[in-house]
């Protein structure tokens, strides 16, 4: 898409590098790997890595002044800062007030479904901060209706809009045909954190081993891997409940082609990626109805939903699936059918593109 004859429209999206852990650089991945990417003349701007706090801090200081080079060489028509919580938000709001003062339009892409509360529970400087980026921004991003609605009266309304996470079914449609598929192995995918839900899980597993008692859970993520380790062996759990931190590419796709089934016990969340991956690889899934699920998970038709925090639950939800085959099968053949109709990368990089031109073109001159 071009703003003159022979140019293309440049952008720049900002967020953490394509090797870092978590959904937002997912997210960007995956525009990397749509036609979007090529489309516009896109950039990728790595704003921080995976290292330790003092390297961390470092590191995202050098990228920040590595920004402002950039944007006084080489402006762009657009610039997308992809925002998330705690201390990922003030290290974004430096971006956002460069573009502001450089007079860059720019786009706020809002990813975690408790960005609200922390707007709400913030002093009074950071609210009023925050509502300026939104003033400022040209649209803001959410990921759901729900998180849209959350803002109603305090972001103005016709600049917010809704754009789901992407995945690349094709990539895991592939591999799906390959992987043997255990009938007993049950998949976590996600950060080892209790906001999660992992320790629900712990707590859960020996129920579901008084009816299948030759079941296994694989958590594979980042954060309190030895914490959750810890409090597996000590539970005498160890035989049946393995740890292995993060995973990626190759390994990733072996988990989620060769397990039965994905749960994803959250107290909080977005729009899991995980969840659109297993439901691209034809994994039937356990969630619950926290931030955006519902948007991508119908309970009894692509999905099972149990409540946050409910043991019993969760371990009956489990058994569930592994004792109906024809269950499984169904949920897991919903489940493709919506991510490929509604979250395939293609789909969602069409639906950006949308938001991108609808903000560029009023300000684009005429010719």
């Amino acid at each position: 898409m071009t703003s003159s004859a022979d140019r293309k429209l440049r952008i720049v999206m900002v967020g953490p590098g394509r090797k870092a852990q978590g959904g937002i650089a997912a997210v960007i991945n995956n525009y990397r790997s749509s036609s979007l990417w090529s489309e516009f003349d896109c950039h990728h701007f790595a704003s921080c890595t995976e290292a330790g706090r003092l390297s961390r801090l470092a590191y995202s200081s050098w990228r920040y002044l590595a920004f402002v080079g950039r944007m006084v060489i080489g402006r762009p028509d657009l610039l997308v800062v992809h925002v998330s919580s705690g201390l990922s938000f003030y290290r974004k709001a430096c971006y956002l007030l460069t573009a502001r003062l450089l007079r860059i339009p720019q786009i706020m892409h809002i990813h975690p479904a408790h960005f609200r509360e922390f707007y709400a529970a913030g002093p009074v400087w950071r609210q009023s901060l925050i509502r300026r980026f939104a003033r400022w921004s040209l649209r803001i991003i959410f990921l759901s209706d729900l998180q849209r609605d959350s803002f109603a009266g305090v972001f103005p309304q016709e600049k917010m809009v809704v754009v789901g996470n992407p995945v690349n079914t094709r990539c895991y449609a592939v591999e799906a045909n390959r992987a043997p598929r255990s009938r007993r192995q049950i998949l976590y995918l996600g950060w080892i954190v209790p906001a999660k839900g992992v320790y629900d899980l712990v707590a859960a597993m020996p129920l579901v081993l008084q009816e299948f008692p030759d079941a296994t859970l694989v958590f594979a993520g980042p954060k309190e891997v030895d914490k959750l380790r810890t409090q597996i062996v000590e539970r005498g759990l160890d035989s049946s409940m393995r740890v292995l931190g993060w995973v990626e590419g190759a390994q990733r796709l072996h988990l989620l082609h060769s397990s039965r089934l994905l749960i994803l016990p959250s107290y909080t969340e977005g729009v899991p990626n995980v969840i659109l991956e297993a439901m691209a690889s034809r994994l039937p899934v356990i969630a619950t109805p926290v931030g955006g699920v519902p948007s991508i998970v119908t309970d009894g038709v692509s999905g099972r939903m149990v409540e946050p925090g409910d043991i019993g639950g969760i371990a009956q939800a489990m058994c569930r699936l592994l004792r109906d085959d024809l269950e499984c099968e169904r949920l897991a053949e919903a489940g493709y059918r919506e991510v490929v109709e509604k979250h395939d990368t293609e789909v969602v990089a069409a639906r950006l593109r949308e938001v991108f031109l609808q903000a560029l073109v009023p300000r684009m001159p005429k010719r």
